[in-house]
């Protein structure tokens, strides 16, 4: 049951989300813990497939920080909550692969800390699942 009255059983699944999204863009925190709750197993269940599982919670600790920063303009643009999180997972994710790639070349070419913007090769070596090492 949400604070508000409303059953999470008998409320379509985005309607439940836009309820907890409106009450997050008002600093509801328990509305944000409810929203993780529903919904963070489906999405790091699909960064896991593209990073290493700290790599893919981390991402989503970002994705639900932003949420709570950009909750109030997001909700208002009338997007569906689960897809501007997916969507936002799905960017952070493939700017993370990016860089890996980058630093990963840099590495191997003996670029200098310098050239990769102060980023080491070693400090993402945790994030890189065997599908990143193309």
């Amino acid at each position: 049951m949400l604070n508000d009255g409303h059953s999470l059983d008998k409320e379509p699944l985005d309607a439940v989300d836009r309820l907890l999204w409106e009450r997050t863009a008002r600093r509801d925190g328990d509305a944000l813990c409810e929203l993780f709750d529903r919904r963070a197993p489906a999405i790091l269940g699909v960064l896991s497939r593209l990073l290493s599982r700290v790599e893919a919670e981390e991402i989503l600790q970002e994705v639900f920080s932003d949420l709570w920063n950009e909750t109030a303009s997001s909700a208002a643009a009338g997007v569906s909550p689960f897809t501007w999180m997916l969507t936002r997972a799905r960017v952070r994710a493939t700017e993370r692969i990016t860089l890996i790639r980058q630093l990963s070349r840099a590495s191997a070419s003996g670029d200098s800390p310098r050239k990769t913007g102060g980023i080491r090769l070693a400090d993402l070596q945790r994030a890189q699942p065997s599908s990143l090492s193309q």
